[in-house]
Parts: C-alpha cells; sequence; structure tokens
C-alpha cells in the first residue's frame, strides 16, 4: 500500500467516525417502560427486528476495531479513483441473534462500484456481540455509513 492510499484510508476512517457518531447519537432513544404483556408478546416473535434494545449490538472489540477493520478491507475502486467518485454509502442490514449479518443492502448509494465495495467490506466482517432486550439475544437493525472521500 502506497502514501496515497494510506491517506485515503485515513481519510475513509475519520471521516465514517464522525458520521457513525453522528448516525449513532440521533438513533439514539429513550427507553419507556413497556407493559408485561408487550414485553411478553415480543419476546415470543424470533422474527422480530428490533429498533431499540437494552444493549446495543457491538462489532468484536468494540467501535476502535470497526474502524480499523474497515479502514483495512475497504479496497477504494481503481475505477472509481480514475473517474473521482466520491460519497457516503449508507448500508442497512440486521445483526442476528447468533451475530451474523442478515438482509444487508443499501440504504443510501452513490456510485455502483462504490455500493459494491461496502458490501463486500461487511459481507467479510466476523459475527458481532448481538443485541439484546431483557437479557435475551434479538435481531437488531444496524445502519453503517461508509465514507468514501478522495483529497
Amino acid at each position: 500500500m502506497d502514501k496515497k492510499q494510506s491517506h485515503l484510508g485515513i481519510r475513509l476512517i475519520l471521516a465514517s467516525l464522525f458520521f457513525f457518531i453522528g448516525m449513532t447519537m440521533s438513533y439514539a432513544q429513550t427507553k419507556s417502560q413497556p407493559t408485561k404483556e408487550a414485553t411478553a408478546s415480543s419476546q415470543d416473535d424470533p422474527e422480530k427486528i428490533y429498533e431499540s434494545v437494552d444493549e446495543s449490538p457491538t462489532f468484536p472489540g468494540g467501535f476502535k476495531a470497526l474502524l480499523k477493520y474497515l479502514a483495512k478491507n475497504i479496497q477504494y475502486p481503481q475505477e472509481a479513483v480514475k473517474s473521482m467518485i466520491q460519497g457516503k454509502v449508507i448500508l442497512q442490514f440486521v445483526i442476528e441473534r447468533d451475530g451474523t449479518i442478515g438482509d444487508l443492502g443499501v440504504r443510501q448509494g452513490v456510485d455502483p462500484l462504490l455500493d459494491a465495495e461496502a458490501i463486500r467490506v461487511v459481507r467479510s466482517m466476523p459475527r458481532w456481540t448481538p443485541g439484546k432486550k431483557d437479557d435475551k439475544a434479538v435481531r437488531c437493525h444496524f445502519i453503517l455509513p461508509v465514507v468514501f472521500c478522495l483529497k
């Protein structure tokens, strides 16, 4: 990896970090106390995908490890570099109860080259620690912005 690619990777990490923190903070919600009836019915449905959980899903090693993983594994497509294509790909997926990634898709794309690279890297991720609701692993929505930036 030459210096130019290294600088691209660092900028990609920093841009993703700031956007991810912003998304995470805006996504946080206050929790209301559910009734026992509502809690019981929601726990009975193993296919339910939660928006709000007691414990959020985490990448192995935490947020810093996620950033390192992205920086190490994202390969800016050469055709995109030549065409000066850049932008933020927003992916959405489900962290399954076993920590695998499911229902992966592009929520907001930039270009098919960058979209495909972001999807490739997320598909190759190791299992996450799943989110928990009432001390049980549950399926959770997750949104991950991946910023591709040329400077």
